[in-house]
């Protein structure tokens, strides 16, 4: 996301957790470890 959009690790983050919240990712795992996946909803 930061290569495609050309943002900042703190930016990317903050859309990824919104985005997360909104139902159209999933988050995996935690800390650096962390991923996110579309939902089926996202779909």
């Amino acid at each position: 996301m930061e290569t495609l959009l050309d943002i900042k690790t703190s930016q990317a983050t903050k859309y990824l957790r919104q985005m997360a919240e909104q139902g159209v990712l999933t988050k995996v795992g935690a800390g650096p470890a962390t991923r996110y996946r579309l939902t089926e909803k996202a779909q």
